[in-house]
């Protein structure tokens, strides 16, 4: 790792946060796929990574980039907190694969947000089964934060079968829908070819 810093903030709810170089003070964005063998950061530790060069994805990523801040990559060191294993279960009600985000539904009947970097997958499938365990930090919409989600409804990327639904190649983006009913938001940089011929069947 060239860099050692500190983390300055971390949101578990929305899976990403930054860090500040301990050499000049420069300020990394860290998203949660940068993080190696761990889930999440804890403020005020301190972290080694790399400095990700490569052109921002996200609208997000090229405002950060825009006000100077830059991205960092292959994160490590004692700020990275482990993945474990959840001691609550619940059932995933609600699943949004372009946002990353969703809701669970525990067995004491509370409903909890759900991040995609709280779990070692793409996405969740509603109707299935996690464990899960409930972080010391609040949603914004004043939820419980799920972590350590682990179980039948985690699944990976293109593990599901599906339609497409429509497909606009002008804006480069569609949707699908897989067995269950459940339309799935797909982007042209996530297909092999670029696009996608509607009506026929995709993993999604």
């Amino acid at each position: 790792m060239s860099i050692t810093g500190t983390v300055v903030k971390w949101a578990t709810s929305k899976g990403w946060g930054f860090v500040k170089s301990n050499a000049d003070d420069a300020e990394y964005y860290v998203h949660h796929t940068a993080i190696q063998d761990g889930v999440r950061l804890t403020e005020g530790a301190e972290v080694q990574f790399d400095a990700d060069l490569s052109e921002p994805s996200s609208k997000k990523e090229k405002e950060y980039r825009a006000a100077g801040k830059k991205r960092a990559a292959n994160v490590c060191g004692l700020a990275v907190v482990p993945r474990a294993q959840g001691s609550s279960m619940g059932t995933v009600t609600e699943w949004h694969l372009a946002k990353e985000f969703g809701y669970i539904l525990g067995v004491d009947g509370g409903k909890v947000y759900v991040h995609a970097s709280a779990f070692e997958g793409a996405k969740l499938q509603v109707g299935k089964t996690v464990t899960y365990d409930a972080a010391d930090v609040q949603h914004p919409s004043g939820r419980k934060v799920a972590v350590n989600v682990a179980g039948p409804a985690v699944m990976q990327r293109g593990e599901t079968a599906g339609q497409v639904l429509s497909w606009l190649a002008h804006k480069g983006y569609g949707f699908a829908q897989d067995a269950a009913g459940t339309q799935v938001f797909i982007h042209a940089k996530e297909i092999d070819g670029g696009w996608l011929m509607e009506h026929k069947q995709v993993g999604c």
